[in-house]
């Protein structure tokens, strides 16, 4: 987001207009600059450096352009290996989900074992005490 979009309406279209302003001003003062270059020149010499400036401008133009379709298409690479692992990620959580409620399980039918036996041990005491006294 610019900076400019944070301003309040009035003071964004001041600050629109005078960016505006300053980018003609700079268009201006490039227009400028080139044509006190070439002035000096003779006319063929003069339109011949103009349209290499100009072919220039058009090569550099077409290498942005390329620039950026390859990092629309790089993006979209990345995307797509993002979706493909998310059902992975989502499978890999299920299975450690799974694994869980597996060793939890273990873990209190462990406890159940025990505590049976506890329950057991004062009647197996009581057992072997009478056993004595009699």
């Amino acid at each position: 987001m610019s900076l400019l979009a944070l301003l309040p309406n009035s003071a964004y279209g001041t600050a629109v207009a005078a960016h505006s302003r300053s980018m003609q001003l700079s268009n201006q003062q490039s227009v400028d600059m080139c044509l006190q270059r070439v002035a000096p020149l003779p006319r063929a010499e003069g339109f011949s450096v103009l349209c290499a400036s100009v072919g220039a401008l058009y090569q550099q133009q077409r290498g942005s352009e390329s620039e950026m379709e390859e990092l629309r298409r790089e993006n979209a690479k990345l995307k797509a290996e993002l979706a493909k692992q998310n059902p992975r990620r989502a499978l890999k959580l299920l299975f450690a989900q799974k694994h869980k409620e597996r060793t939890d399980m273990q873990e209190v039918k462990e406890l159940k074992r025990q505590l049976e036996e506890a329950r057991r041990e004062p009647e197996s005491l009581l057992e072997q005490m009478r056993a004595l006294t009699a």
